[in-house]
């Protein structure tokens, strides 16, 4: 099994946000994470299916608002 995660401080980087604002999601269970010891891991998968959410939901208020 193939693997791939992001830290808080490389998802921020990736989406240009905060650090806090990737802890916040993950808080707010937004974004799901792994948490070994201290620090996050989160899986490409779950950044691919909250961005395509995103998406979706930002083309709905787009459509709303016509």
């Amino acid at each position: 099994m193939s693997a791939e995660f992001y830290t808080t401080e490389e998802l921020a980087e990736y989406l240009k946000l905060s650090e806090q604002t990737i802890r916040l999601w993950i808080k707010q269970g937004k974004v799901k994470s792994y948490k070994f010891g201290r620090a996050h891991r989160i899986p490409i998968e779950e950044v691919q299916r909250f961005l395509e959410e995103a998406r979706k939901e930002s083309q709905k208020e787009v459509g709303d608002n016509k």
